[in-house]
């Protein structure tokens, strides 16, 4: 399967990995970001392995989240073929908030 990132979540993304740099280094950020991608390409070979997401069960489609970081998960859905990153949650913020600004 293909995975898609939306723009607010690869934005999320990069600004973390930006983070991480200027906290820790070039090596610790690089590594983040390959841990990252390890689990996306995980995704597309297996798009069920994420949970379902409980923040979101109210919501119209079936979210599902995959831990990718201590402090990072992607939250995603599948339609088809297609797997579509909603968005890339930092896991110490308030899940409250996180889980208004999915549709």
């Amino acid at each position: 399967m293909q995975v898609k990132w939306s723009k607010k979540s690869r934005y999320k993304l990069e600004s973390a990995v930006e983070q991480c740099r200027k906290t820790f280094g070039d090596r610790v950020a690089l590594h983040f970001y390959e841990q990252v991608l390890y689990n996306n390409n995980r995704l597309a070979t297996h798009p069920c392995i994420g949970k379902a997401e409980p923040l979101l069960a109210h919501k119209s489609l079936p979210y599902r989240s995959l831990v990718v970081h201590e402090y990072y998960k992607i939250i995603y859905y599948i339609t088809g073929e297609v797997i579509r990153v909603a968005n890339f949650w930092d896991t110490r913020c308030d899940p409250v908030s996180l889980a208004d600004n999915i549709r």
